[in-house]
């Protein structure tokens, strides 16, 4: 799904900033969101029988942030994906980091027959952004600078906060959303 489609503008007003503080910043220009099983587990269940037991997840898929490819950056690239968040309204990490963890485990009890998959998910959410200089105005004080062209531009890479939860073959789900990833791995 995508969320922007390169809407942002040349700054008429440009803001103050302090060159001292802040170098530059990356405005998000775009955002698909791509949903991503990151832990799975399956469980087909008899007729006649009920099913009740403590499962461990095994992790299928991670997805790390980055910024221009690079799984280590700086403190303007986390305030540029903090700024993903802000633009687009989602909850996004902004830390180097990855949705890897330690074992995942849940109890489930099932009493009707049936396939059955228990997930762990995120959204991967992925774009380009553009680049403003603080240019320096006085000794703390600056104005945002949009670069040109595309001398200015850079990717990223972010997720959303994990979600959790149990798809069926017997329940359809909307299409395009984690919980219809999930149930997919099923092939009912």
């Amino acid at each position: 799904m995508v969320v922007g489609i390169r809407a942002a503008p040349a700054y008429a007003d440009s803001p103050d900033c302090n060159p001292n503080i802040t170098r530059y910043r990356g405005t998000p220009d775009t955002a698909v969101l791509s949903p991503v099983i990151t832990e799975w587990d399956s469980i087909a269940v008899a007729p006649g029988t009920t099913y009740e037991d403590t499962r461990t997840l095994s992790e299928v898929n991670s997805v790390s942030t980055s910024v221009n490819n690079n799984l280590e950056f700086s403190t303007e690239d986390k305030t540029t994906l903090g700024s993903v968040g802000t633009k687009y309204g989602l909850s996004v990490a902004t830390n180097v980091g990855s949705t890897k963890t330690s074992t995942q485990t849940r109890t489930v009890r099932f009493n009707q027959p049936g396939v059955y998959g228990l997930y762990r998910g995120t959204e991967r959410v992925e774009g380009e952004w553009i680049m403003d200089i603080c240019g320096r105005t006085g000794t703390n004080t600056g104005k945002w600078v949009r670069i040109p062209d595309n001398a200015g531009r850079g990717t990223y890479v972010t997720f959303t906060s994990p979600d959790q939860g149990t798809v069926s073959c017997a329940q359809p789900e909307p299409p395009g959303t984690l919980r219809a990833t999930a149930r997919a791995r099923l092939h009912c």
